[in-house]
């Protein structure tokens, strides 16, 4: 299976990643992507960039060189389900796509199943969250089926997350869980590189091999064609189109 977008990259505005929008995007151009989505941490996180950064997105180019550049945010849950991006409501909404993640700097650890479980269903609801982010985090555990079951009926992406095996450790078995639970209620996935440097930009392969374990359907894929991609960014009620 082909993968044409990476929809999960950092550049230094995440002031824990080390390269610019530009480097990247050559970097995407050598793993011949089609795609970049730009989703740096959104401001509650500690290296974060300012709100003023996400006003100004507009600003970078849509394509560079033969990439498009899709103008996204990773954006923190907390433990009610509420994100940080929702105190900004036009600066989220002029954004091409979202990211939802769970983060140690606004997401505490030791909470119960329960709560983390209705963390992700408050999340889901959340009309401006385009995909799951790295849900595999054994630090945060919650009920598979029922989440990824709500997600499903939401039309929600989950995300297939690169670098989880090296940065959150533990996460292999509950992320071939979840990927297994999409697979069972046709729930759409994303493989992401979550890139911090130019280098890791378009890698994909533990994710491609968790796909390819599962034999998780290419339709299901929105990253696996520029026409998966385009039926899903360009259906979303009250959103923006985007020429790919």
């Amino acid at each position: 299976m082909e993968i044409i977008a990476d929809l999960h990259t950092h550049t230094i505005a995440s002031t824990h990643a080390y390269s610019t929008v530009t480097e990247n995007a050559a970097a995407a151009e050598r793993q011949n992507l089609a795609v970049m989505g730009l989703a740096d941490h959104s401001f509650k996180t500690s290296d974060s960039p300012h709100i003023y950064y996400f006003m100004n997105l507009y600003r970078i180019p849509r394509k560079i060189g033969n990439v498009t550049i899709l103008r996204g945010v990773e954006a923190n849950i907390d433990i009610k389900g509420n994100l940080d991006m929702d105190e900004f409501p036009k600066v989220f909404d002029s954004l091409d796509y979202a990211i939802a993640s769970m983060h140690a700097s606004t997401m505490e650890i030791g909470h119960t199943e329960e709560e983390y479980t209705a963390a992700w269903l408050k999340t889901i609801e959340n009309p401006r969250v385009d995909i799951l982010g790295h849900m595999g985090d054994p630090r945060y555990p919650f009920d598979i089926d029922t989440v990824i079951k709500a997600a499903a009926k939401a039309g929600k992406i989950v995300e297939i997350n690169n670098s989880s095996p090296e940065t959150r450790k533990g996460s292999q078995p509950l992320c071939l869980k979840i990927i297994e639970t999409c697979k069972k209620y046709g729930v759409h996935i994303t493989l992401s590189s979550d890139a911090h440097f130019w280098s890791m930009v378009g890698k994909f392969d533990w994710a491609m091999s968790v796909v390819e374990k599962t034999r998780y359907p290419k339709e299901l894929v929105i990253n696996s064609s520029v026409d998966n991609l385009e039926a899903y960014f360009n259906t979303r009620p009250n959103k923006k189109k985007i020429s790919f």
